[in-house]
């Protein structure tokens, strides 16, 4: 059988020890309320003199240590029996501690209401311990690191380097915060969600603590919500920021100290893409390892950093490691010196815009602002040469009242001109206003001659030139030709999953249409363009259906708890 050691089995019996002299037995209220059971040792027999605290799920053990307040406690009998009544109805936490092994007993969540409840069969295990890393921590002498709902702290001996807090049960511990007796500073929950295994040391990620503003977000993936029943990884979720979230007037200048993580704590790298304090109005996006399906998972925002904390770098969330091949937000002014559209993805393949003489922009965006195309001489390409994307998935928002059609999104061989002999892999209106999406696969099978081919379209089945923002995705693979709109699968070929072999550029706003629109089709798209992103991989229906959802205007993915 394992053993603590025995420093840690002094240290156990020392944390003991100091909270047994602080109760005097269990039945002190009215016997008719509370709690019993059996607490078993390791080998299944019963745990005599193993004491037994039962606190209320929200107790503060820094009370404790002040002197504020106790939880109420017994002792196992020889049968390994407890006892613990006169207390209030509520939500309580138990705690079993075995002085001699040093074996602890942990269950959450009990709730006492009329009657003495019978908790089933509990038995002890060796504990393991939570070490943090408490880089930043307040200068305030009595800071402590404790365990909400528990009567497990330590105090922190300085504001740098690690601490380890031992004797924890094994299992799931909720959160950890920092704070202090006095309460002159506000508490820090740093670390959620934490897995402690018997006899080792669990890792709590505290890099926040300096961060005197936290707040808990909720993402919706269920009916109620955004409605994605599969796993999304890798997702850059759009996070639009207003005074209900946040207050403008204690975060740094630019948002430079607004950080972001997940449930256990884990930092997730952010892009700020528009902030405007004096507004309270801003957007940032942020990269999230996994949004679950049908759930209501959650983030953590963090405001009021030090001074110099240093902002998020630029293109961590659009990353090459998941195949970007740009990302556009549109929010600059066409008529600036080229190349105007700053690329996200950090592929360093910005927009260059043609056509402009006077600015023409957007101040209605789906996200900040937009582009403007009055198709007639306005266009925009990116400016990096890809060879034969065979594999891929585009997505851009759009608005147009148009009746010309035209053309939104394309791949040609010459991004800056409008004399172009190839292209290929076409999003494009029609008159109608109805929306297609065209590839022209060669006859032969790697084929660098890119004629002849065969026409390969697929059509949304109604019209979208009302005037209403719309976010259209496209996608190629092995799995066939398809084609969203309002993350909606609207069109597919299953058959179809080879485009023109050509090298080229990712353009948006004009194009040929040549053999591929009914005659009278214009080839500028007249209409206003948003966040345009294209990637080298296949995204999957449920990313897709994600993304919109998630940045449509009235999204209910992100919520408050």
């Amino acid at each position: 059988m394992n053993r603590l050691s025995p420093m840690r089995m002094l240290i156990a019996m020392a944390a003991a020890l100091a909270l047994l002299g602080c109760f005097e037995g269990s039945e002190t209220g009215n016997p008719s309320k509370g709690l019993t059971g059996m607490i078993k040792t390791l080998d299944g027999v019963p745990a005599a003199r193993t004491r037994v605290y039962l606190v209320p799920r929200d107790f503060n053990p820094l009370d404790l240590v002040a002197g504020r307040a106790f939880p109420a406690a017994d002792t196992t009998d020889a049968a390994g029996r407890f006892r613990i009544t006169g207390i209030d109805t509520g939500i309580y936490n138990l705690e079993a501690l075995d002085l001699v092994s040093g074996t602890r007993a942990m269950v959450k969540g009990i709730a006492v209401t009329q009657g003495v409840a019978e908790l089933p069969d509990q038995t002890l295990r060796y504990p393991g311990r939570i070490t943090a890393a408490l880089e930043g921590a307040s200068d305030t002498a009595d800071g402590y690191i404790y365990v909400t709902g528990t009567t497990l702290y330590k105090k922190v001996p300085s504001r740098n380097g690690t601490i380890s807090l031992d004797s924890v049960a094994v299992g799931e511990v909720d959160s950890l915060q920092y704070g202090n007796t006095g309460h002159t500073f506000a508490p820090v929950t740093f670390a959620w969600g934490l897995q402690v295994a018997a006899e080792a040391a669990t890792p709590a990620p505290a890099p926040y603590l300096a961060w005197t503003h936290t707040r808990t977000l909720s993402l919706n993936t269920t009916a109620s919500g955004s409605g994605i029943s599969g796993n999304v990884a890798r997702f850059p979720l759009l996070v639009r920021l207003s005074p209900s979230l946040l207050d403008f007037s204690s975060v740094r200048s630019g948002g430079a100290d607004l950080r972001f993580t997940d449930e256990a704590g884990k930092p997730l790298p952010c892009e700020i893409q528009h902030w405007d304090a004096p507004a309270a109005a801003a957007e940032a996006w942020v990269l999230v390892d996994t949004v679950y399906g049908n759930s209501r998972g959650k983030l953590r925002m963090y405001w009021g950093g030090p001074a110099n904390a240093a902002a998020s770098p630029a293109g961590s969330v659009f990353t090459l490691a998941d195949g970007y091949a740009g990302a556009w937000h549109l929010d600059e002014d066409p008529t600036g010196a080229a190349p105007q559209w700053r690329d996200a993805s950090g592929r360093n393949n910005p927009g260059t815009a043609f056509g402009y003489s006077a600015q023409v922009g957007s101040d209605t965006g789906v996200v900040e602002a937009g582009m403007e195309s009055d198709g007639r001489t306005q266009f925009a390409s990116a400016r990096q040469a890809f060879d034969n994307p065979q594999v891929f998935t585009v997505s851009l928002w759009f608005r147009s009242v148009s009746a010309k059609g035209g053309k939104l999104l394309d791949f040609t061989d010459a991004d800056t001109s409008t004399a172009t002999l190839y292209r290929d892999r076409h999003i494009f209106m029609t008159p109608n206003g109805t929306l297609h999406f065209s590839v022209y696969p060669p006859l032969a099978a790697n084929q660098t001659d890119p004629n002849p081919g065969v026409y390969k379209t697929i059509d949304s089945p109604k019209p979208l030139n009302d005037g209403q923002w719309h976010q259209v995705a496209a996608r190629l693979s092995q799995a066939g030709q398809t084609l969203f709109v309002d993350g909606v699968l609207v069109a597919s070929d299953p058959a179809s999953t080879v485009a023109e072999n050509i090298t080229g550029f990712w353009r948006w706003g004009y194009g040929s249409l040549d053999n591929w629109a009914p005659p009278g089709t214009s080839r500028y798209f007249q209409g206003a363009l948003d966040e345009i992103w294209i990637a080298h991989s296949a995204r999957s229906d449920d990313f897709l259906k994600l993304s919109f959802e998630n940045q449509r205007t009235d999204s209910r993915l992100l919520q408050l708890p």
